[in-house]
């Protein structure tokens, strides 16, 4: 944290060196927290033990009915063109058993993720994996189901819904009211209120400004 705070104070001295410190709006904030991991969880490992994809040697997977894609702290099932009837079913009943997984949603509830339905995004799984506290995904087929993390490990991709997840959001400078204490914000929000700053308009962005930080001149037009 100290070295991130001398990387904020180099940007404030250029903008001081360049004579525009008092006409700048400054943003201090990253995308996603992180969630510190124990042990990493490996679905696909139950997934070849089941016959639902073969491997190879060196932990890829060689042809798969039902494969897991890892993403820290959740993953995607996806079910294959090679997939038989019940397969996904199978799939999802190992894993909603299995250590390490807390919760298999279904395309019903992607929703309570903000996860766009099948039907609307290609891209997304047939089934959605949540990870439990202390543990992450990984995609290796072989070996164990469970491997112990020895030294300080950290990932993100975990659901909003997870306080280690949220992140500092500081702003600061022309145009922003000092001393104002927020609550939570969307990080979506935080586009739409530059804009406002800059006299622009995002219509079409989800997030909405935070009309509460901003002077009476930048308020609502």
């Amino acid at each position: 944290m100290a070295y991130a705070d001398t990387r904020v104070q180099r940007i404030l001295d250029a903008l001081e060196s360049a004579g525009v410190r008092d006409q700048t709006a400054i943003f201090v904030l990253s995308d996603h927290g992180l969630v510190s991991v124990d042990v990493k969880v490996r679905p696909n490992v139950l997934l070849r033990e089941a016959d639902l994809l073969e491997a190879n040697a060196d932990s890829t997977i060689k042809q798969a009915r039902i494969q897991v894609m890892a993403n820290g702290g959740s993953a995607m099932v996806f079910a294959t063109e090679q997939a038989e009837e019940g397969d996904l079913e199978q799939a999802r009943s190992i894993l909603e058993d299995a250590e390490g997984i807390r919760q298999v949603v279904g395309p019903e509830n992607y929703g309570e993720y903000n996860l766009p339905p099948p039907e609307e995004e290609p891209r997304m799984g047939d089934l959605f994996l949540d990870a439990a506290p202390g543990y992450a995904f990984g995609n290796a087929s072989m070996g164990d189901y469970l491997v112990s993390v020895d030294e300080p490990y950290a990932k993100h991709g975990y659901s909003n819904k997870i306080p280690g997840m949220n992140t500092l959001f500081v702003a600061a400078g022309d145009g922003i009211r000092a001393g104002m204490a927020l609550d939570s914000i969307d990080i979506r929000s935080v586009a739409p209120t530059v804009a406002r700053l800059l006299g622009l308009e995002m219509k079409s962005a989800n997030g909405k400004v935070i009309e509460s930080i901003l002077k009476e001149s930048n308020s609502a037009r």
